[in-house]
């Protein structure tokens, strides 16, 4: 019971959708969009990476990650699933996304962007800025 209540505490501190999936117990999940400002088409077979951190960790520690590669423009929808269970107590969450063409990184998170209860149920859209 307390471990629930508990994942149920961190998840929503963590602004996240839940669900439960058959056969892997209590999964967390974010949503949204990836996008840049900049008018330019994103190349065939860019990579898409969106990283969930804990910016409390020294350096920040990836606490999950979601990579795909698109063929579609931005904003380009992305899906990040974790399990809230194996989140830091007290740790500050955050998430950061990057484009990579050919290895190099193209358009990347100015700032990692702080995920909070408010956002629950909604998605969280990154902006991304052009890399030199």
């Amino acid at each position: 019971m307390a471990r629930a209540l508990l994942t149920l505490l961190v998840a929503a501190a963590a602004g996240c959708h839940h669900h439960l999936d058959a056969g892997e117990g209590h999964v967390a999940e974010f949503r949204g969009t990836v996008s840049y400002r900049e008018r330019m088409a994103m190349p065939a077979g860019a990579r898409i990476v969106v990283e969930l951190v804990d910016l409390g960790a020294e350096p920040p520690k990836v606490l999950a990650q979601s990579e795909e590669r698109t063929e579609q423009q931005v904003p380009v929808p992305y899906e990040l699933r974790y399990d809230p269970a194996a989140t830091p107590r007290g740790g500050t969450l955050a998430l950061r996304a990057r484009i990579e063409v050919d290895g190099k990184v193209w358009f990347a998170s100015p700032a990692p962007e702080r995920v909070h209860a408010s956002e629950l149920g909604q998605a969280v859209d990154l902006l991304l800025q052009r890399t030199p």
